[in-house]
């Protein structure tokens, strides 16, 4: 199918698309597909990563429209259901704490109470309950830039008392940056672990590829935007997908049909109801003549008067007939029972009679033996209608006694006990060093991977950083190899040394990581 620009939208056999359009450009996203172009889907993968492996407290922010309730969506959709205890919410106009504690009572099933304090002690043992089995808890808050000062204390607490047990919460605001949000003031300043992730807008390259991925989710996939119109919308829309979706969805709605949504007047067909109704009446003609009988004068000559004079004396007689044989009919109607006729009992009787006149008289001499004579034997039939008499009496059967055989014992060699291995170290030296550090410091994470062979892959680019360091442990019931770098005895400290860091490591987003979390990714390995 040739391509056709969307100004020439009216001409493609596709143009009546309209619910399409709307539902895949329009400011709700819960129904259009996720769009992992413009570096979504890396996004997604970090944040899969981070809700289980990162601090307790992530901050998706990015300007209205970006994306952030896609993203979240796509990575609620995204969680396996047995490793993580999700609850999803819309933080309405000024929520307060009674709103979170509502919400996390009924998503994780758990009694609360009415008093923060009362319901962060509730939430540590439910985390710590949960991580002994592998579990993490999440808290996802959509639009949280809606939530109260006293909600945003409340989540501080949480995360404060139940973060070092595998409670993790994620909080979409309406910001390009967390620290532009004045509701987060305190929680910036404090030493609270958390980690920003910030949504980009698209460039040019990406805008017109988004384009093109909604043009072919609504299914006009041969209706393409023109450089121009590509150009005009991502000038316009600055990047912003949400604005994007406004600008396409205008240009769209001109190029259809005006008159695509209003009613057309109903015209009646002429012609097909002109032919049903002469054939309508054709039927009821070859209905109405089907029983009527024109009499044939039976003689030559006679006329019309006398035909029918005789078609009347042949109607009278005949009914005079049917009167009269009405008459000689008894129905019996008096009272009296009538004696059942059973219609079957002669057709049974005539097909015994004919079944036994086929059967030949049975031959006494070959035929019939006498039982009597024969007390002990058996009469058989053989093929040829010869009968044979076969004995029945048992025959005598011989005993043999048969003498026990002597068991010998025979000592069976009982085979020596095998050497006991050496248990194996449970950690590696490397290991052991990070569980010896102080928990109350912190360390920046570069990389986590499921294969060895890509930690040794980056740990070889870069062997000027001698403090680089991995260790093992569990994700999904597979092995996990995480790449770590230094130890800075502040979150402060350690985000200061990123400014340190070769330009392509800066550029993977290297965050920084309290030794206690690393220390309890160690030690489960082995739980």
């Amino acid at each position: 199918m040739p391509e056709k620009n969307v100004s020439h939208l009216t001409d493609s056999p596709q143009a009546d698309r309209e619910p399409f359009i709307e539902e895949n450009f329009s400011e709700d996203k819960t129904a259009a597909p996720f769009y992992p172009g413009g570096g979504r889907q890396a996004l997604l993968d970090q944040l899969v990563h981070l809700s289980r492996y990162g601090s307790p407290l992530l901050l998706l922010t990015g300007e209205k429209g970006i994306g952030k309730t896609a993203l979240i969506n796509q990575l609620a959709a995204t969680l396996d259901p047995a490793i993580y205890k999700l609850v999803k919410l819309d933080a309405e106009m000024l929520a307060d704490e009674h709103f979170i504690i509502t919400r996390l009572a009924e998503g994780f099933a758990l009694d609360l109470g009415n008093q923060p304090k009362t319901a962060v002690n509730a939430l540590v043992r439910y985390a710590k309950e949960l991580d002994s089995y592998s579990q993490t808890p999440l808290l996802i808050i959509d639009n949280a830039q809606n939530l109260s000062s006293e909600a945003v204390t409340l989540l501080q607490l949480i995360i404060t008392h139940a973060g070092s047990s595998g409670f993790r919460c994620l909080a979409a605001f309406d910001a390009e940056r967390a620290v532009d949000i004045p509701l987060l003031s305190d929680l910036m300043a404090s030493d609270l672990d958390f980690q920003e992730i910030t949504v980009p807008l698209f460039d040019k390259a990406a805008c017109a590829d988004y384009l093109s991925y909604q043009i072919a989710a609504a299914g006009l996939g041969a209706v393409v935007f023109s450089p121009e119109q590509i150009e005009q919308v991502f000038h316009q829309s600055k990047g912003n997908p949400d604005k994007a979706d406004i600008l396409a969805r205008q240009l769209l709605a001109k190029s259809l049909p005006r008159n695509s949504n209003r009613r057309q007047p109903f015209k009646l067909p002429v012609m097909p109801l002109f032919i049903a109704a002469v054939v309508a009446v054709l039927l009821a003609a070859s209905y109405w003549f089907e029983d009527t009988e024109i009499p044939q004068p039976d003689e030559p000559g006679l006329s019309a008067e006398t035909v029918a004079e005789k078609q009347q004396e042949k109607l009278s007689s005949e009914a005079l007939a049917v009167d009269a044989n009405m008459d000689e009919i008894d129905y019996n109607f008096e009272g009296e029972e009538l004696e059942p006729v059973d219609v079957l009992q002669p057709v049974v009787a005539q097909i015994v009679k004919q079944k036994t006149e086929a059967v030949p008289a049975s031959n006494s001499e070959t035929d019939t033996v006498d039982a009597e004579a024969l007390p002990s034997e058996k009469v058989v039939k053989n093929e040829v209608g010869q009968t044979k008499a076969v004995s029945t009496e048992p025959l005598p059967v011989e005993t043999v006694s048969v003498k026990p055989a002597e068991i010998t014992a025979v000592p069976v060699p009982v085979p020596a006990p095998a050497p006991a291995n050496k248990p194996l170290p449970e950690f590696s030296q490397t290991e052991q060093r990070l569980l010896s550090l102080d928990s109350g410091t912190y360390t920046l994470q570069m990389l986590g991977a499921k294969e060895i062979a890509t930690v040794d892959k980056f740990m070889s680019q870069y062997p000027g950083l001698k403090e680089l360091a991995y260790y093992k442990t569990r994700r999904k019931a597979q092995d996990w190899f995480v790449v770590i770098y230094g130890q800075y005895s502040s979150k402060k400290q350690a985000r200061q040394a990123l400014t340190g860091l070769p330009a392509s490591i800066q550029a993977a987003r290297p965050w920084p990581r309290s030794i206690a979390s690393v220390q309890n990714d160690i030690r489960k390995r082995n739980q």
